[in-house]
């Protein structure tokens, strides 16, 4: 149908000179294709859900957190204060602490000393290194839901 909508496109374009009763027709035949292509675009439904909630200035508090596992520290009187905005890029070796550092961030962890101040209206989202499960069906917005709910 497109094709044939360009094609048609094409000809009214160059304005047949002659308005013979086959040219008459292959116009109003066009105008007919023309509505029916664009009441087609217009049936489509896109269903789009935005719930906006401030975000207030606390975002994360980190005072002087220590954490070790066994005889390996991983972090010694860290502290930083994330603001609204912030990117954060983590990057290390294995075992450094990457996930760990994540996890007392996010509260899943206690660290062995320090505090961690989240602010009120934070949701944290994120994919652990083991992945997701999404289930049989299930939208992609529905999955992304339940990591930032």
């Amino acid at each position: 149908a497109k094709q044939l909508f360009k094609k048609e496109l094409d000809w009214m374009r160059r304005q047949p000179k002659a308005r013979t009763t086959k040219s008459k027709s292959r116009i109003e035949d066009f105008h007919e294709i023309k509505d029916r292509a664009s009441k087609r675009r217009n049936d489509h439904q896109v269903q789009l859900e935005i719930n906006m909630e401030r975000m207030g200035n606390k975002i994360v508090e980190m005072h002087n957190i220590s954490k070790s596992f066994e005889d390996k520290q991983l972090l010694n009187k860290f502290s930083y204060n994330f603001q609204p905005g912030d990117r954060l890029g983590i990057i290390g070796k294995n075992g450094t602490g990457k996930s760990t550092f994540l996890n007392i961030l996010t509260g899943n962890i206690e660290p062995d000393s320090g505090k961690v101040v989240i602010g009120e209206t934070v949701k944290f989202g994120y994919y652990t290194q083991r992945g997701i499960e999404v289930k049989e069906g299930q939208k992609v917005i529905d999955v992304i839901r339940e990591f930032g709910d």
